[in-house]
């Protein structure tokens, strides 16, 4: 398989170059042909001089963004750039196992799926952020009678997948738009288990105004017929 590797960095000091590391590593091994694309969303920490190390890399291109695009925007950008038949989104923030991208073209190979999602078994949450994921996450089901996935989990798809589905990425609900829209379209979805094993502490601020926003999003897209 052809595989575009996007990876939306933002003060990813602590994470960045172990895991960056780890990826290409099993990019190498899993992949005929692969590029890691990555785009710092105008990270104050010293990501940008962790990921200098990697540019001399070819299999690796790096953008900076001159300003903070949000993770939606950002990783928009880099599903544009990819240039391959099968794209993954992954994240280093910590969370998630290098390993897990292996699994995603392995299923794509086997199954032939449009679009292969994580499902993370056990999420080490606070009781709070857990009511908030399953909010998020039931909401698609509530709007559209859609299957449960778990829409902020890493993915695979199939880059023809963009211009089928017509995403915009200026909504907070730019993950769940996508597989609403798959599922409508009869895409095959296929998931599979993947780790996740992110510390409480260093869980990203996920609020009610989170939620509340995706549903005004969804309520939105709802209404456009989908």
């Amino acid at each position: 398989m052809n595989v575009s590797l996007v990876i939306p960095v933002f003060n990813n000091e602590k994470t960045l170059q172990k895991q960056l590391t780890q990826c290409l590593g099993i990019m190498k091994n899993s992949c005929k042909q692969f590029e890691i694309l990555i785009s710092d969303d105008k990270s104050t920490d010293s990501t940008k001089k962790i990921l200098e190390k990697f540019s001399k890399d070819k299999k690796i291109i790096i953008f900076y963004q001159k300003n903070n695009l949000g993770i939606a925007r950002n990783i928009h950008f880099l599903y544009k750039k990819a240039r391959f038949s099968y794209v993954v989104l992954f994240s280093i923030d910590g969370g998630w196992n290098p390993n897990d991208i292996a699994k995603f073209v392995s299923a794509a190979q086997r199954t032939k799926a449009d679009i292969v999602i994580g499902k993370r078994n056990k999420k080490n949450y606070s009781t709070l952020r857990l009511f908030i994921s399953t909010v998020y996450n039931l909401l698609p089901a509530i709007l559209f009678a859609v299957h449960i996935y778990d829409i902020g989990s890493i993915k695979l798809f199939k880059k023809d997948m963009l211009s089928l589905l017509s995403l915009k990425p200026t909504s907070v609900a730019y993950e769940s738009e996508m597989l609403i829209k798959a599922e409508k379209k009869g895409c095959a979805i296929y998931s599979v288990p993947v780790s996740y094993k992110k510390s409480r502490k260093h869980q990203s601020g996920v609020s009610m105004k989170l939620v509340y926003q995706s549903l005004v999003d969804l309520v939105k897209l709802r209404m456009q017929g989908i």
